[in-house]
């Protein structure tokens, strides 16, 4: 099911739980709405300061 883009930011710094195999159903929800958004700049959150890259915000 195609979902809306998250954008809260307090939402989206929370840390992450490991996932289970009873999270399989967000997984693909996530492929399905990367897939209607794959036009637009659409992409996966990471933490852009520890693994190096583009501080956030910059960039798609």
């Amino acid at each position: 099911m195609i979902q809306p883009i998250m954008k809260d930011v307090i939402f989206l710094t929370q840390k992450a739980e490991p996932v289970t195999p009873e999270d399989k159903h967000v997984a693909m929800d996530l492929l399905d709405t990367l897939k209607a958004h794959e036009g637009e700049c659409v992409g996966m959150v990471y933490p852009t300061r520890i693994l190096g890259g583009m501080p956030p915000g910059e960039g798609c």
